[in-house]
C-alpha cells in the first residue's frame, strides 16, 4: 500500500518566471521563496512590478502591487490560494493603430518629428 498524504497549502506563480506552476507551500511564505521555487525570473521579466490576488470575501482582490526589491525588504507573507504575478517588460512599440469605419485595418510605425 502507498499513502499519499493529501495536498498542503498551494500558491501560484504566473508570467515571466522560468517554471510558472502551482506550488505547495512547504515552509516557504514569502514572494522571493515563491519565485525561487520557480527557478527565478526569466530574461523578460520586470523586476518593478509583482501583483499579489488573493481571494477576499468571495472576490479576488489584488491585496499587493509592488516591485521585487519591495517585496524582499518587507518579505510579505503569501497564503494558501494566492496567485504572484510577475509582469514582462513591455516592448517599446513606436506604432499608430487606425480603425474603424475605414477601408481596413492597420499598424504603421512612426518616428521622431
Amino acid at each position: 500500500m502507498i499513502f499519499i498524504p493529501p495536498i498542503g497549502p498551494v500558491a501560484a506563480i504566473a508570467g515571466s518566471v522560468n517554471t510558472p506552476g502551482l506550488y505547495e507551500l512547504k515552509g516557504e511564505r514569502t514572494v522571493s521563496q515563491l519565485v525561487e521555487l520557480a527557478g527565478g525570473l526569466n530574461a523578460l521579466a520586470f523586476r518593478g512590478r509583482l501583483q499579489i490576488e488573493r481571494i477576499v470575501e468571495s472576490n479576488r482582490q489584488i491585496v499587493f502591487e509592488s516591485d521585487l526589491e519591495e517585496s524582499k525588504e518587507k518579505e510579505v507573507d503569501l497564503r494558501s490560494g494566492d496567485i504572484l504575478k510577475v509582469f514582462q517588460v513591455v516592448q517599446d512599440r513606436r506604432t499608430v493603430r487606425i480603425f474603424g469605419p475605414c477601408s481596413g485595418t492597420a499598424s504603421t510605425g512612426s518616428g521622431p518629428g
